[in-house]
């Protein structure tokens, strides 16, 4: 599966670098509501989007937590620390809906189950009454990460077969094999 971000270069205009997010009306709604000269607060909106929710490898923010991406983003990327994913909440889950495979967004799931699974039993301290929940929870996470494993097989065997967001397989041409 290919991202429909092409390039991950964030210093090219969002959507110079990708036209095509102007035909979806929510983007168009953003694109056209900017009044910053050649549309660059909403090109910085959308970076940070695709930063934070796409999974193709080109995107270098893609292996931390949704949490630890909202405020690295909005501190470093778009350098304001008050920066509200909420107000931008129909933009993200667009981009969920439209960008990425059902395989990646299992996966995508699966990554934040599991970091808040990791993060229930680090701070779940040990107590006569909870050992023994946390013993089965620890003796489980192989079961865990074996389908986990599962996920991201199914995740990989997609972008090596070249299917589409809605399964189907692309032409040659779209491969660019021709």
């Amino acid at each position: 599966m290919e991202s429909l971000v092409k390039i991950f270069d964030t210093d090219l205009n969002f959507w110079e670098a990708n036209p095509g997010f102007k035909s979806i009306k929510v983007y168009q709604d953003l694109y056209t509501n900017d009044k910053s000269k050649n549309k660059v607060d909403s090109s910085q909106i959308m970076w940070a989007i695709a930063l934070l929710i796409d999974m193709s490898e080109d995107n270098p923010w893609r292996n931390l937590s949704e949490e630890d991406k909202e405020s690295l983003i909005a501190e470093d990327f778009l350098q304001n620390k008050k920066f509200s994913w909420k107000g931008i909440k129909s933009l993200t889950d667009e981009y969920s809906e439209r960008c990425l495979s059902i395989a990646e967004k299992a996966l995508r799931n699966f990554n934040k189950k599991l970091l808040d699974r990791q993060k229930f039993i680090d701070n779940t301290k040990y107590t006569i009454d909870d050992a023994d929940q946390l013993d089965k929870m620890m003796l489980n996470t192989v079961k865990v990460y074996q389908q986990y494993d599962l996920i991201k097989s199914m995740f990989n065997k997609e972008k090596l077969a070249g299917t589409t967001q809605d399964g189907t397989v692309e032409s040659a041409s779209e491969k660019g094999e021709i």
